[in-house]
């Protein structure tokens, strides 16, 4: 797995990793619009769920590679809501100008639709977790 640089130049990229083992999902909001989320496979009923947003780079495969391996290692199902709907960013002055368009408040009704979606998944408790740009929103 290759890093980025301090200062964020380039995003990671997952170069030999498995992202997500599920798929897309489109995942209901309240307002009745859905969210693109990747979604790891169900574990058994009860175990914890995790939604992990992303940096402000998007759903790249670094992203889902931790995701991935973040299931794995909790034996916790994952959804990773795609704030920016396919949009990727691979400079830092395009995350910037994407990460400025995007609706805040709508975006915590993402990570909220899939919080409630883990939970009528059966997963017991629900954690949210971000990285740079998803950190603001995990606390939101």
């Amino acid at each position: 797995m290759a890093l980025s640089q301090a200062g964020g130049s380039k995003p990671m990229t997952a170069e030999h990793a498995p992202a997500i083992a599920g798929g897309l999902t489109a995942i209901p909001r309240g307002d009745g619009t859905e969210v693109p989320s990747y979604t790891s496979p169900k574990v058994a009923p009860g175990g914890p769920g995790i939604v992990v947003v992303q940096e402000w780079w998007g759903v790249n495969d670094q992203v889902k590679t931790t995701a991935g391996e973040i299931a794995a290692a909790c034996g916790a199902s994952v959804a990773v809501p795609d704030l920016y709907r396919g949009q990727l960013a691979y400079e830092a002055a395009e995350a910037h100008h994407i990460m400025e368009g995007l609706d805040w408040g709508g975006a915590l009704e993402d990570v909220g639709a899939c919080a409630r979606w883990l939970k009528a998944q059966g997963c017991s408790k629900v954690t949210v977790v971000g990285f740079c740009m998803g950190g603001a929103l995990a606390l939101g």
